[in-house]
């Protein structure tokens, strides 16, 4: 990959973090959410916000994720290298409601930082790739 796709890529991050920042954080999803699931899932909702601000964190660098030194890249790859239930197996459960019981919300905001969690880390792989040649 040359540097201009990876300028290209970081812009689109980036143009997905402003997208997420006009999403609310989606309560009323959580709330119904947690109706229908069974269990103490009391930190789930900093858990995620923590989460979610994390992602869109390291999106909204853009185009200066291109200079980060190879310390600061593998630091992003451990923080973005699980997605959100992997990184928290104690709320599983709730995993395979999301999208269930009128949570549009919550799916809509979940799948925008999967998506840019996964386009993320295969910038920052292909960083590494270039700096290693």
């Amino acid at each position: 990959m040359n540097e201009p796709d990876l300028e290209t890529i970081a812009t689109e991050l980036n143009a997905l973090y402003e997208e997420g920042c006009r999403m609310p954080f989606p309560y009323e999803g959580i709330r119904k959410l947690l109706q229908g699931g069974r269990g103490n899932y009391e930190g789930f909702i900093p858990d995620l916000s923590l989460y979610f601000s994390t992602v869109a964190g390291y999106c909204s660098w853009g185009k200066r994720i291109l200079r980060w030194e190879a310390t600061k890249i593998d630091e992003a790859k451990a923080a973005l290298e699980k997605q959100f239930f992997d990184r928290h197996p104690e709320y599983k459960p709730l995993e395979k409601m999301i999208g269930e019981h009128g949570n549009a919300d919550l799916l809509a905001k979940f799948s925008l930082h999967e998506k840019m969690r996964i386009e993320l880390l295969r910038l920052l792989e292909d960083l590494q790739r270039l700096r290693t040649h």
